[in-house]
């Protein structure tokens, strides 16, 4: 099933801008930028890139299988 992803406008201290599932417990209310529905966190963390905001990573909580990206 897909779900909305999105990716932090704003690094957090290490310098990554982190992909988050619109459903995610700790995404941020605000300063986020939509980067559309996908079936997982593969093609939104390329999505993500694709943005060129800086190293991207997935959130360890919703996106687990996409932690430790750039």
């Amino acid at each position: 099933m897909e779900q909305d992803y999105f990716v932090a406008e704003a690094a957090d201290r290490t310098g990554a801008h982190f992909v988050h599932r619109g459903d995610c417990q700790v995404i941020p209310d605000e300063g986020m930028i939509d980067l559309g529905r996908f079936e997982d966190c593969t093609p939104a963390l390329a999505a993500a890139r694709d943005r060129d905001v800086g190293p991207v990573d997935g959130c360890a909580l919703c996106c687990p299988d996409c932690h430790g990206g750039d």
